[in-house]
């Protein structure tokens, strides 16, 4: 993978963490920028101006990061993830695909110099918990108003979306 220029603002012991966020980054602004339509098209218009939001967040974060925060642009990235997938999965329902992103989140949160020990094993069990409770009360959700054929090409869109960023996150 080609070097991306730090930015002045990065000091050289954290260009790891800044090309982490910075790659994880373009993956999440890409992603939410392509489900507002996606979800408009499916008239889903909430889900649309969550992720209008959620493009924001990303945006912010990753300025954040080009900025020497990085601390701060993964606490805003998590927070997102967990927040947009505890929006989406209930309406979407379980087969969609949207709960794989709470998994990559346990890896890029080890990014952070804030999380450590204990805190990571907290986030971890909070992530694994949320994850848990929308299989409990989503698993047998259909979204009746859309496809089958389309939640199966969202899920595998999805499972794709996370290995990437899961694979990203493992080559740095």
């Amino acid at each position: 993978m080609q070097a991306i220029k730090k930015a002045n603002s990065v000091r050289q012991k954290d260009y790891r963490t800044y090309l982490v966020i910075n790659t994880i980054g373009y993956l999440g602004i890409g992603v939410h920028l392509a489900l507002i339509p996606l979800f408009f098209s499916l008239d889903l218009k909430f889900l649309s101006f969550v992720n209008i939001f959620s493009f924001l967040i990303w945006l912010v974060a990753w300025w954040v990061n080009r900025n020497g925060k990085h601390d701060l642009a993964i606490a805003l990235m998590i927070c997102e993830v967990v927040l947009h997938t505890i929006l989406v999965v209930p309406t979407m329902g379980w087969h969609a695909g949207f709960q794989y992103y709470l998994i990559g989140t346990i890896p890029f949160s080890l990014f952070s110099t804030k999380f450590k020990g204990r805190l990571i094993v907290l986030v971890s069990i909070g992530l694994c918990l949320t994850f848990t409770s929308l299989d409990a009360f989503t698993h047998d959700t259909i979204q009746s108003l859309i496809p089958a054929a389309h939640i199966k090409i969202i899920n595998y869109m999805n499972i794709v979306i996370s290995f990437a960023a899961i694979g990203i996150i493992s080559y740095y």
